[in-house]
């Protein structure tokens, strides 16, 4: 059902602004205490079976036989892994969003138009989006035991071709505090996931319920502070693409490539290109990490 319809049945006009929906942090912070219990398991795995190996095999480092026993202990330690894999993450997360988006939007059109239209929202489109995007974020969670497990093994044979001692070994895996070591860059992998998962699937619902309104505009809203990229003053004043030279931009649902400096200069078709001014090529909440969002536009 279209807004203009809405407006046809009820008698009144939506609003001209329509209020943004953000990603949701309560279903992020759920979302990312599943892939720290999966990487907390990856991590014990490591302590109680592969690194007494190591530790066992370090006088034989110059002899020839501990590539093999090496090579048993990955071999089950990725069976264990992959075995062990909470894919349901995926559908728990996305539903959710969906849901939480559903009832948002729903809100929002009975304070215009004093009418319930959540039943009609669950159907327009958004299933088949919502089924992509579970087996798109079944993939990227099935990929962190792939990732942890050739670090290890680079670390490992790496170190011991070097000559390294079992204890610098062990540190290069198991250095919590170090981001460069393999706990390390796991723990950072799994919370980017979460943030921008959650992002990302938020902007795309959004960006299919509004088009299904008919919605077709919106305005780039950043958050404000001096972690938006490219910010004059901001931590970041030199990131590429720069997300601040967007804010209060007028854009379009169907091409992130273009933008208005204004709702006029929209309607008279003046578009031009975000590449000009270093812009995202994508929509808000949907680059890497992006915290900015989408504040609709009914015309």
């Amino acid at each position: 059902m279209k807004l203009d319809e809405l407006q046809q049945l009820t008698g009144k006009k939506p609003p001209k602004k329509l209020p943004p929906i953000k990603s949701s942090q309560q279903i992020e912070l759920e979302y990312y205490r599943g892939l720290k219990k999966y990487a907390n398991f990856i991590k014990e795995y490591v302590r109680k079976n592969l690194l007494p190996t190591l530790e066992r095999l370090k006088p034989q480092y110059t002899q020839d036989g501990y590539v093999d026993d090496i090579g048993e202990v990955l071999s089950r330690m990725r069976t264990a892994l992959l075995n062990n894999i909470p894919v349901s993450l995926s559908s728990q997360m996305v539903n959710g969003i969906e849901a939480k988006n559903r009832s948002k939007f729903s809100s929002i059109l009975k304070s215009s138009f004093g009418v319930d239209v959540e039943g009609v929202l669950v159907n327009e489109g958004i299933k088949d989006l919502t089924q992509a995007q579970i087996a798109k974020n079944a993939t990227l969670i099935k990929s962190i035991p792939d990732e942890f497990i050739k670090d290890i093994e680079t670390t490992i044979y790496n170190g011991v071709t070097s000559g390294l001692d079992y204890a610098t070994i062990a540190k290069q895996i198991n250095g919590i505090k170090d981001i460069s070591s393999s706990f390390g860059k796991l723990d950072n992998r799994v919370k980017m996931i979460a943030r921008n998962e959650t992002s990302t699937i938020t902007s795309q619902i959004n960006q299919k319920r509004f088009q299904e309104l008919g919605v077709d505009l919106y305005i780039w809203r950043t958050s404000q502070d001096e972690r938006v990229r490219g910010e004059k003053g901001g931590k970041y004043p030199d990131a590429k693409p720069s997300h601040a030279v967007m804010d209060g931009k007028v854009c379009r649902w169907d091409d992130p490539t273009v933008y208005a400096d204004s709702l006029k200069q929209a309607k008279e078709g003046k578009w031009k290109k975000r590449s000009s001014i270093g812009a995202p090529l994508q929509h808000p909440g949907e680059p890497i990490l992006c915290r900015c969002f989408a504040e609709p536009i009914f015309s």
